[in-house]
């Protein structure tokens, strides 16, 4: 019984530099994930992912987030969609939300949660002058709202937390593992994406590279292999963000969790 799939996490950088990225987007798309879960959408970006993917279906909803800030995305051949929700998580930004949709993997009859979530940057905050970071909150926050939509379930977190260590902590302390440090692997910097042109954006220049991007699991599921894309086409990167490509296994029942 196939019990894998595939999981993408991309920030897509809003609509920087839009539409000089769309080719390179769509190029990546090609890899055509399972599963993909996407922070900083915008309609413009959705219409592009939702033509790259034509056998994906994704939330539609009423609620605002779900078309400009997050948005889960899945292979209708694969996955039959049986509820969804947004968590409030502090974020400072209006519409942005612990987005998450609970999944039955077709093959396997397994039902799934997947979740896809942005913490507040520190420029959006007036963190750099009063060291006070918003980030331990929303994330202890996610830890909360999880636990009672997924239990002890099979549950996928990604997103962009920008914070390569303090959400990480919380959510490794909730039993959440990440899938670089499962496979015994050093997490590689996710951010910025090179190449990729800053100019017009509100990030300071030269940033030192960072891991912000994250995979995390908790319950009977397993990933087998990970990686950082570096997908640039003619030399644009699809965002400022390099995306986190992951093959899971489903355990199935009796199998020692990882």
């Amino acid at each position: 019984m196939d019990r894998r799939l595939t999981a993408m996490s991309l920030n897509v950088w809003n609509t920087q530099r839009w539409p000089a990225r769309e080719a390179p987007l769509r190029a990546l798309l090609a890899r055509s994930p399972d599963l993909l879960c996407v922070q900083e959408l915008r309609p413009a970006v959705g219409a592009v992912i939702d033509a790259a993917l034509p056998h994906h279906a994704r939330v539609r909803d009423a609620l605002p987030g779900w078309e400009v800030e997050g948005n889960v995305w899945w292979d209708g051949r694969r996955f039959a969609p049986l509820e969804h929700g947004a968590a409030d998580h502090g974020g400072v930004e209006a519409h942005r939300r612990l987005f998450w949709v609970r999944l039955r993997h077709l093959t396997s009859g397994v039902d799934l949660v997947v979740a896809t979530v942005h913490l507040t940057w520190i420029g959006a905050t007036d963190e750099p002058t009063t060291g006070r970071s918003p980030r331990p909150a929303q994330a202890a926050a996610v830890v909360a709202a999880l636990a009672g939509i997924a239990g002890d379930g099979p549950c996928l977190l990604m997103g962009d937390l920008n914070d390569p260590v303090v959400p990480v902590g919380a959510f490794r302390a909730a039993g959440f593992r990440d899938s670089w440090g499962t496979l015994g692997t050093v997490p590689p910097p996710t951010f910025p994406a090179f190449p990729v042109d800053g100019d017009g954006s509100r990030r300071p220049p030269l940033l030192p590279p960072s891991t912000l991007d994250w995979q995390f699991h908790r319950g009977p599921v397993r990933p087998l292999m990970t990686e950082v894309v570096d997908q640039p086409w003619r030399g644009v990167a699809p965002s400022d963000h390099r995306p986190v490509m992951t093959l899971y296994e489903l355990e199935s029942a009796g199998d020692a969790s990882v």
